[in-house]
C-alpha cells in the first residue's frame, strides 16, 4: 500500500498538464511512497499524448487511465478512487499546482494528529509558468516529541455532538473543495462520499457530505496550492448550458443530506445551505455567467427553493442581523412574486457586485 494517491483529472489539459506533474514529481515527499493517477477524460487534444510520456518517465509511480466517454470531474475523481491503492488522497485540478512541501506537510500534520482530513490555504495564481509563493517551497515540517508538527500554524477541529456538527456545517471553515486537502481513503469509502458524474459543480455535493461526516480535521494556515486562474475553466466560461448543472447538483445534495438522515438534527442548517449554495450561488451564476439570464430559471429556482425551505424559516435568516443585508433581501424574495422586470433589474444589481 502507498501512503499517497494523487488523484488527477484531465481533459484538454495540454497547456497545463507539464506544470501539474512537474509539482508533484518534484515533491519533498518521497516518490516511492505515492502513487499518481491522471484520469484523462476523453481529452480531444494532445493531452494523452503527454500523460503518457509522464507515465514513460515515472513508470513505477504515475498511472495514466483513459476514458472513452467525458464525464466531467466527478467521475474522472470516481474513477480515480476505485484505482487507488494509498492511505491517502489528495485530489489536484490539472491547470493547478502545488509547493514543494505540500504533501509533506498535509501527511506529516494528518499522521501526528491523527486526523481524517488535513486541508491548507490556497491562492489564486495566473502564473503562466511553475512558480512558487516564496520561490523555494515551504520548509519541510518535522515531527516532534509530543506528535505535534513544528514550523507550521496548525487549526485543529474536533467535531463531536450537535451543536459542533452545527457549526463546522454552516461556518464550512475547510470549504467544500475536493483540492487543497489530504483525506484518508478509508473515510471516503466507508462513508460512501463519492462524486456525482456527468454533471459540473460536483464539489458542493461532496463537500457538504464530507462535513457531515468527519470528527477529526485541521487546517494548515499556509498558503501551498495554487489554483490557477484559467479564464478557460468549466465555472468561468460563459453562456454554457452546464452551469444549470447547478441546480441539479443542489437537488442531489439535498435529497443525499435528507436520504441519509441527517434532516432529523440538522434540518435548518441544511436550509441553510441551500438558500446560499444553491439560491444565492445560483442567482450569481444566472448573473455573472449568462449575458441573458433566463427569467424562467429563476421561477424554476424559486420554486424548488420554496419546496425546501418554508416562508417562517426564510423569514427567520431574512430578519438575522448578522446576514449581510442584500442576502437577507434576497432570501426575503424566495416566496414572493418576482416579476420579469423586477428580476432584470436585480440581475444588474448582482453584476455590480451586490451579491
Amino acid at each position: 500500500m502507498k501512503k499517497i494517491s494523487v488523484i488527477i483529472p484531465c481533459y484538454n489539459v495540454e497547456k497545463y498538464i507539464d506544470r501539474c506533474l512537474q509539482s508533484v514529481t518534484e515533491q519533498t515527499f518521497s516518490m516511492s511512497d505515492m502513487e499518481i493517477l491522471c484520469i484523462n477524460d476523453a481529452s480531444t487534444d494532445g493531452t494523452l499524448d503527454k500523460l503518457k510520456t509522464w507515465e514513460e518517465i515515472f513508470p513505477d509511480t504515475i498511472m495514466v487511465i483513459d476514458c472513452e466517454e467525458n464525464g466531467h470531474l466527478g467521475k474522472a475523481r470516481n474513477i480515480g478512487l476505485s484505482y487507488a491503492d494509498g492511505e491517502w488522497i489528495a485530489f489536484i485540478d490539472s491547470d493547478d499546482w502545488i509547493e514543494r512541501d505540500y504533501l509533506t506537510a498535509l501527511h506529516a500534520v494528518a499522521v501526528n494528529g491523527r486526523y481524517q482530513l488535513v486541508a491548507c490555504r490556497e491562492e489564486r495564481d495566473s502564473s503562466d509558468s511553475l512558480t512558487y509563493f516564496d520561490g523555494q517551497g515551504g520548509p519541510e515540517p518535522e515531527a516532534a516529541s509530543d506528535g505535534s508538527v513544528t514550523g507550521e500554524k496548525v487549526i485543529p477541529y474536533t467535531i463531536t455532538g450537535t451543536s459542533a456538527r452545527r457549526s463546522f456545517f454552516m461556518n464550512q471553515p475547510l470549504k467544500l473543495y475536493a483540492w487543497g486537502r489530504l483525506i484518508r481513503r478509508d473515510f471516503l469509502m466507508e462513508n460512501e462520499l463519492f462524486f456525482p458524474e456527468h454533471l459540473a459543480y460536483e464539489d458542493i455535493v461532496w463537500g457538504n457530505l464530507v462535513n457531515m461526516y468527519v470528527e477529526s480535521a485541521a487546517l494548515i494556515d499556509r498558503a501551498m496550492y495554487h489554483y490557477y486562474v484559467n479564464p478557460n475553466s468549466i465555472v468561468l466560461k460563459k453562456n454554457e448550458a452546464y452551469h444549470i448543472d447547478h441546480i441539479s447538483t443542489q437537488e442531489i445534495m439535498w435529497a443525499q443530506l435528507i436520504g441519509r438522515g441527517f434532516g432529523e438534527n440538522y434540518l435548518p442548517e441544511i436550509q441553510y445551505e441551500y438558500l446560499y449554495d444553491g439560491y444565492l450561488g445560483m442567482l450569481k451564476i444566472l448573473a455573472l455567467r449568462y449575458d441573458e439570464p433566463s427569467y424562467s430559471y429563476f421561477r424554476l429556482l424559486q420554486e424548488l427553493t420554496r419546496s425546501k425551505v418554508p416562508a417562517d424559516m426564510c423569514g427567520r435568516f431574512a430578519s438575522d442581523p448578522g446576514i449581510p443585508e442584500m442576502h437577507r433581501l434576497l432570501f426575503g424574495m424566495v416566496h414572493r412574486y418576482v416579476s420579469r422586470d423586477v428580476f432584470s433589474r436585480l440581475i444588474e444589481i448582482l453584476r455590480k457586485g451586490g451579491l
